[in-house]
């Protein structure tokens, strides 16, 4: 496994939604028929609050939308279910925990990289290796300066809340339903993969944001599907992450298209949805729509 924990990189930066600011973004399309105009902003969900406002088109086109589109509304999230299911889904029952898991060396690695954030590793013992990986990558990335409260989703909300309607594509359930379900052999490969190769996730941090930066999607897609080429076992765990997700995206935007009422609405997902041959904007052409880069 070369890639240190891509795919935890790709889940924490794509799988919730904001736009990648700046003049040189390039992660923006617009879809028409009829009366009915549809945006699309690629996203990430941890972000530099420094990159505000966006460029001009994008931050015109929200201004000019009836309803903001997210793939799942912040302002709905229903803590007490977050909550049920990080008790079952992301901690170890009693009598178990990380440390048997990750074995002494791992569990010590993991402990010295905690500290220095502040935090024990017995804090943190319950927590079962996805969502330890979870938890290390999240604030790895802060590290680097890119935080949740930079973060488009949640700047797109704040300023649709009390004057746009505000829709979901999915919920924050089945996402961390999705989160979740990937193996737990592989759940531990992982966690120790990132233990040991902190400069480098650090590095293919930098290197997956340069690719939003200048607009890139062969860098963004290669980086993003490299890992699954090497380790095949991947394969229906990325389908459930992108490829099945984005037909259901897809559907519910072309019933924004179709609707009878004139709307403009204004949709914010994770980069990564948009690009490559089962992508968002791929499967709308196919579909017969007529997608303009922005």
């Amino acid at each position: 496994m070369r890639r240190s924990g891509f795919i935890f990189i790709i889940i924490i930066l794509m799988i919730s939604g904001l736009a990648f600011a700046g003049e040189f973004s390039n992660f923006f399309w617009q879809v028409e028929k009829g009366d009915v105009t549809v945006n699309l902003c690629g996203s990430v969900h941890l972000m530099k609050p420094d990159y505000y406002p966006l460029r001009d088109e994008i931050e015109q086109a929200f201004e000019e939308s009836d309803v903001l589109v997210l793939e799942f509304d912040i302002n709905k999230i229903d803590m007490n279910k977050i909550q049920e299911l990080i008790n079952t889904k992301g901690l170890y029952p009693e009598g178990e925990s990380l440390e048997t898991d990750l074995g002494e060396e791992y569990y010590g690695k993991l402990g010295s990289e905690l500290a220095e954030y502040k935090c024990t590793v017995e804090s943190v013992k319950n927590q079962k290796p996805w969502y330890m990986t979870m938890t290390l990558s999240s604030v790895r990335v802060s590290e680097l300066g890119y935080t949740a409260e930079g973060g488009t989703d949640l700047y797109f909300a704040q300023k649709a809340k009390g004057h746009k309607e505000i829709q979901q594509l999915e919920t924050p359930e089945s996402q961390f339903e999705l989160l979740s379900g990937l193996n737990e052999k592989i759940q531990i490969e992982y966690l120790k993969d990132i233990i040991d190769k902190r400069e480098e996730f650090n590095q293919e941090v930098e290197e997956l944001m340069q690719s939003w930066i200048v607009g890139d999607d062969s860098t963004m897609y290669r980086l993003m599907n490299e890992e699954i080429k090497e380790n095949p076992d991947l394969t229906g765990y990325y389908n459930k992450l992108f490829t099945e997700r984005n037909l259901k995206m897809t559907d519910k935007i072309e019933q924004y298209l179709t609707g009878d009422t004139a709307k403009e609405y204004f949709v914010v997902v994770g980069s990564g949805h948009y690009l490559g041959d089962d992508g968002i904007v791929n499967l709308l052409q196919e579909r017969g729509y007529s997608v303009v880069r922005k």
